[in-house]
C-alpha cells in the first residue's frame, strides 16, 4: 500500500478524532487526545502506520488520523473560497454599477490630501478580502515565496 505523506513531512493531528475508534486500522486511544491539534514531523512509516517527533515515535498514527500543513495557508484560503468570492465580487459589480459608493470617511491630515476623493470609493479586491479574512499582504508574501522556490 501506498503511503500519502513521507518521512519528515509536516503534519497536523486531527482534532475531531473519536477515542477506541479504528482509522486505518489503528485505533485511537484516550491517552492520546492530549495529542489532538497539535503539529508534528514524520519521522518512520511502517504498513500502514505513522510515527511521529511529537510523542516520541511511541504511538502509530493512521493517515486519516492526520492532515497536511500547508505552507501557504493564505493562497490555500484564497482558493477554498474563490468561488464564493468571485459571486460576492459580481455581485459588487452590479451593485458598483448602478449606485455611487463610497467607504467611510477618513479624516485627513489636511484637506487637499487626495482632494480629487479617489481614495473614497470602495476598492472591491480589498472589501473582498475584508469580508473573508484574507490578509492580502501575506497572500503576497507567499507568491514570492513559491516564486523564489522555482
Amino acid at each position: 500500500m501506498s503511503m500519502k505523506y513521507e518521512i519528515g513531512t509536516k503534519v497536523k493531528i486531527r482534532t475531531d478524532l473519536e477515542t477506541d475508534k479504528l482509522y486505518n486500522g489503528i485505533d485511537f486511544s484516550i491517552d492520546m487526545k492530549p495529542y489532538m491539534g497539535k503539529e508534528a514531523k514524520i519521522v518512520d512509516c511502517n504498513g500502514n502506520a505513522y510515527f511521529l517527533d511529537v510523542d516520541n515515535r511511541f504511538w502509530s498514527w493512521g493517515e486519516k488520523m492526520l492532515e497536511s500543513i500547508s505552507d501557504t495557508p493564505t493562497l490555500d484560503r484564497m482558493l477554498e473560497i474563490q468561488e464564493q468570492s468571485e459571486l460576492c465580487g459580481e455581485f459588487l459589480d452590479w451593485f458598483l454599477n448602478k449606485y455611487a459608493v463610497f467607504e467611510r470617511m477618513q479624516k485627513r491630515e489636511s484637506p487637499f490630501v487626495n482632494a480629487d476623493g479617489a481614495s473614497d470609493y470602495i476598492n472591491k479586491e480589498r472589501l473582498l478580502a475584508e469580508f473573508f479574512d484574507i490578509d492580502l499582504d501575506e497572500a503576497e508574501r507567499e507568491k514570492e515565496s513559491i516564486l523564489k522556490s522555482l
